[in-house]
């Protein structure tokens, strides 16, 4: 695919930015971005170079990174704004149907039901043959990344429980 009008966007996956989930995310983002120069939407846990890449990070406050939906949001309005052709995301393998899911909730707020989403998503595949040790820290800040059992539990709720409950527990 062609750099066209297209952007990235990335999901942390756990806090903070130096914890080995992070890094990979942040590592692939920049080379994905720079291959395709293409403008990335981030949270503060994923670095990225401002001086070399177009980035925006959503707001959040110190140590209180926001929820995906939040994060979502925030990205299909920069999505909307840069109107752009094609959006990318690149989440950890965990947390990919979430953030897919996210996304697309997040497009139909903001556009209004009737309106489809043209958008390709993907996920980058490479991204489910990282080794589980390497999603989920033992030294992340979020209890729910430090084992895939804790992951699970919780991500079965979040994905289980109806659109209105969760937009609640999001916010």
């Amino acid at each position: 695919m062609d750099a066209g009008n297209n952007g990235l966007i990335v999901f942390a996956f756990g806090a903070p930015s130096g914890i080995r989930s992070n890094q990979i995310l942040s590592e692939n983002a920049a080379k994905i971005a720079a291959a395709n120069h293409w403008p990335v939407y981030t949270q503060a846990d994923i670095v990225i170079d401002k001086s070399l890449f177009d980035v925006t990070y959503t707001a959040e406050l110190p140590g209180e990174p926001p929820p995906t939906l939040r994060i979502a949001r925030g990205a299909a309005e920069w999505a909307l704004a840069r109107e752009l052709d094609y959006v990318f995301i690149l989440a950890a393998a965990p947390h990919q149907s979430r953030c897919y899911r996210d996304f697309c909730h997040a497009l139909c707020e903001i556009r209004g039901k009737s309106m489809p989403v043209i958008w390709h998503l993907m996920t980058f595949g490479s991204f489910k043959r990282v080794p589980e040790e390497e999603w989920f820290c033992h030294d992340s800040l979020q209890s729910r990344t430090r084992s895939r059992a804790a992951w699970e539990r919780r991500e079965w709720i979040l994905m289980h429980m109806p659109m209105f409950i969760y937009k609640r527990v999001a916010n």
